[in-house]
């Protein structure tokens, strides 16, 4: 009785503690949706350069786009990550969710973003779109020259209005978000007065990037991914890109004097290694060598030289090495922390299978192998659902319909074999049968938290600002969730063993009794 008592007290420890951990991850630790980046502050500004057109035009299409003649040709990789609205931070931002954040809901993008560097190069910005974009963009909307957030129902409104600002403000930089079914993309083009001599017009829909209009270089570039848009369009509109894009310019795609090309490339370069050099400090306690720092310059030199070639070809080498060093401080950022969680690990991956072992020595095998069947099963049921992993599978992972039948099924059809066992054995205590659910259900939780001691060495506890990767950050908070959830269904498990199994022992009192 009393080794069934400490069964079911530890059963409810693991529901109390993943619950608890659960919590603290979503919400002291603020997580999924936001993270501490301090850097925009202190990292310097870009430079200003001469814009490509007098106008620049950029379109954001929900909608299927038929294929446009002419122009550049770029087919853009969208990205696998949480949140919905986490690839408009990307869009806007040139950086990855590490950097930008993970946004389910609209809240204020907590870094410098593409529209608000426009405006401060002295360009007047406008934009029309779903009224989201005021919370999205947050403190940075005041700085818009124009703007109109649009409710649902007037949808419609977005280009007209658009249309309204071109003709009464002239604004510089024009941004409109389209929703699906709202209005033709050819129609909205010629309500803005687009003309091909003078302005640069984007268009980004959901499988093209295209470049129309005044200094484009017609053609088919291959892939590109979100983080290119924005340094693209700051280049084209003569501002620098956002302080914490990992983006590169499609400079290519312009027809501009190499000088100009090189100067724009130069300026991201030595933005990039001011954000590398942030980064190692931060994370390494320690900048970065003077080499890739002269490099930038020695780039910045060979163009005051009239050396645009090698300022182009030293520039493109130094976003490489930058880039490596920004992968570099993350990876021994996560390295130095996994040798002093290892131990955590270690006594959390070996102590709790000695105590249970050292507590219910009678029939182990059984209860451990229903819980390793429980933990496989739960697993194989996911992969059934999702057979390819992505960030919307790992989030179903967490409370839904799904997840409870998963685990329901996962948990009581194991839960059979101790049961088929005792009565293999002619156990006659109904005790017995409660005891031994109980070691099969703490199995199950124990295998199930394997996920997350694994998520928890590798990443730690707490996601940081821009410490990735994020997938197991998400992994660690859905596995804490399916923890829970397990447990929680675990705690009746003796109960429900106790009650199959005491009408066989009364059966068999019967048989045993019968003349």
């Amino acid at each position: 009785m009393r080794k069934g008592l400490f069964l079911a007290l530890s059963a409810l420890l693991f529901v109390l503690i993943s619950y608890l951990a659960h919590l603290w991850l979503s919400f002291l630790g603020d997580f999924p949706a936001n993270f501490s980046p301090l850097f925009p502050e202190k990292l310097p500004p870009g430079q200003v350069s001469k814009p490509v057109a007098r106008r620049v035009i950029f379109i954001l299409y929900d909608g299927p786009v038929a294929k446009l003649e002419g122009g550049a040709q770029f087919k853009i990789l969208w990205p696998d990550v949480p949140g919905f609205y986490t690839p408009y931070a990307m869009i806007l931002t040139g950086a990855p969710p590490e950097l930008t954040g993970i946004y389910f809901a609209p809240s204020t993008l907590k870094v410098g973003n593409l529209l608000e560097e426009v405006a401060k190069s002295g360009r007047r910005v406008a934009l029309s779109g779903p009224g989201w974009w005021k919370d999205f963009l947050g403190p940075s909307a005041e700085k818009l020259y124009a703007c109109f957030f649009a409710s649902p129902k007037h949808y419609g409104d977005i280009v007209p209005e658009m249309a309204r600002f071109v003709s009464f403000f002239d604004p510089d930089f024009l941004f409109l978000h389209i929703p699906e079914g709202s209005i033709s993309l050819e129609e909205a083009i010629s309500r803005l007065g687009f003309d091909a001599s003078q302005d640069l017009l984007a268009i980004l829909a959901p499988n093209s990037f295209v470049l129309l209009g005044k200094g484009v270089v017609p053609d088919y570039y291959g892939e590109a991914s979100l983080l290119d848009i924005a340094p693209t369009l700051a280049a084209a509109s003569g501002s620098p890109p956002p302080a914490v894009s990992r983006g590169t310019p499609f400079l290519q795609a312009f027809s501009l004097p190499d000088e100009l090309k090189a100067l724009k490339l130069v300026s991201v370069a030595s933005q990039r290694v001011s954000l590398a050099d942030f980064y190692s400090k931060e994370l390494l306690g320690q900048g970065l060598d003077e080499g890739l720092k002269g490099d930038a310059k020695l780039a910045l030199n060979s163009l005051e030289l009239g050396n645009p070639y090698g300022a182009m070809e030293l520039a493109g080498l130094t976003l490489k090495e930058a880039d490596l060093a920004i992968d570099k401080a993350r990876a021994e950022a996560l390295a130095a922390g996994r040798w002093r969680r290892l131990p955590l690990f270690l006594l959390w991956v070996l102590v709790w299978p000695i105590i249970l072992t050292l507590i219910y020595r009678r029939q182990l095998l059984v209860p451990f192998l229903a819980g390793l069947l429980s933990f496989t099963l739960n697993a194989w049921l996911f992969r059934q659902e999702w057979p390819y992993l992505s960030w919307d599978a790992l989030i179903r992972m967490g409370p839904s319909p799904f997840a409870l039948k998963r685990t329901l099924l996962s948990l009581y059809i194991p839960a059979l074999l101790p049961l088929l066992w005792l009565l293999l054995e002619e156990e006659e205590e109904t005790i017995e049968a409660g005891e031994s659910l109980a070691s099969y259900g703490l199995w199950a939780l124990y295998f199930t938290s394997l996920t997350v001691a694994l998520s928890f060495l590798l990443a730690g506890p707490k996601p940081a600002y821009f410490i990735p990767p994020l997938g197991l950050y998400v992994a660690q908070l859905m596995g804490l969730w399916q923890l829970f959830l397990s447990g929680l269904l675990a705690l009746p498990l003796p109960f429900v063993g106790m009650g199959i199994f005491a009408p066989f022992k009364w059966a068999k009192l019967l048989w045993r009794t019968k003349p």
